[in-house]
């Protein structure tokens, strides 16, 4: 498994469209690079994955 990822890649790990990865990118809560002779961003694996974090549900309280 590569360190590397594209953006399609990226939006397949997520779940998400283009767009949305694109918006994380601008907005810099995803880093992305270029990389002279490859087109398109490349995004590091890690970057991804730490997006993904567990939801903390609270319990519902018991009715009386």
């Amino acid at each position: 498994m590569s360190e590397w990822i594209t953006m399609k890649e990226a939006c397949d790990l997520l779940g998400v469209a283009s767009n949305t990865i694109r918006r994380l990118i601008l907005n810099g809560v995803l880093p992305a690079y270029e990389i002279k002779g490859v087109r398109g961003y490349q995004i590091k694996r890690a970057d991804v994955e730490a997006l993904i974090t567990p939801v903390k549900v609270k319990p519902e309280k018991k009715k009386k």
